[in-house]
C-alpha cells in the first residue's frame, strides 16, 4: 500500500475473527494508528551471506565477493533475490563481476533519479530491477522488454489485458523503442 486514500472505505471490520495484512513502507499514520504494526527489516550481513550462499551454492566460484555484494545491496532481502537469479542466469558470472555492474548500472541510475527518493527508497532495488531489464532487453526480440514493462508501469496494476500488448499500436510503440534504444546503445 503506497497511499492511504486507496484503502478508504474498505478496511475490513474488527470482528475478532482473522486478519488482514497489508504491507507498505509508508508510515503514515492513516495506515497505522490503531493497527499491529510488524516492521520487517533487512537480513543481517550472516543473513545475506548465507542466502547468496544457498543460491549459488551448485557454483561455488560464484561467492567470490558474496559479502561484498550484499554490502552493497544493503542487506535487501529483495535486492539479493534480484542479485542471485541474475548471477545464476548468466554463465560465469560472479557476486565480483555482479558488483562492477552495480557500481555502474548505479552511476547511470544517480543520472537519472531526483536528488531524494520517497520513503527512503532504496538505490539497491532499483539497480538490481535496471541490470534484470538491461539483460531481458538482449532476448529475443532484442529490445522490447524495457518499453515493454514501461509501458506496463503506467497500467492498471490489477491486470492488463494480455492482448493489449499485440494490438498493433504497442507492437509500433515497442518496435520504435527497441529501435531507439539500439542507437542510444550505438553511442
Amino acid at each position: 500500500m503506497t497511499d492511504p486514500n486507496d484503502l478508504r472505505s474498505l478496511w475490513p471490520p474488527t470482528t475478532g475473527v482473522g486478519q488482514t495484512v497489508v504491507t507498505t513502507r509508508s508510515t503514515d499514520s492513516a495506515l497505522t494508528a490503531g493497527r499491529q504494526i510488524i516492521n520487517v527489516g533487512v537480513f543481517t550481513p550472516a543473513e545475506s551471506t548465507a542466502y547468496l550462499t544457498a543460491k549459488l551454492a551448485s557454483e561455488p566460484d560464484r561467492l567470490v565477493e558474496a559479502a561484498g555484494l550484499a554490502d552493497d545491496l544493503g542487506h535487501l532481502p529483495l535486492a539479493l533475490a534480484q542479485a542471485a537469479a541474475y548471477i545464476l542466469d548468466r554463465t560465469g558470472m560472479t557476486c565480483a563481476s555482479y558488483r562492477r555492474r552495480l557500481t555502474h548500472q548505479r552511476r547511470r541510475l544517480d543520472d537519472l533519479a531526483p536528488r531524494v527518493l520517497p520513503d527512503d527508497y532504496p538505490y539497491p532495488v532499483a539497480a538490481t530491477w535496471s541490470l534484470s531489464i538491461d539483460h531481458a532487453d538482449r532476448f529475443p526480440p532484442p529490445g522490447v522488454a524495457r518499453p515493454a514493462l514501461e509501458l506496463a508501469a503506467l497500467l492498471d496494476p490489477n491486470g492488463i489485458p494480455t492482448a493489449l500488448f499485440t494490438t498493433p499500436t504497442v507492437q509500433a510503440y515497442g518496435a520504435v523503442s527497441a529501435a531507439q534504444g539500439r542507437s542510444d546503445r550505438a553511442v
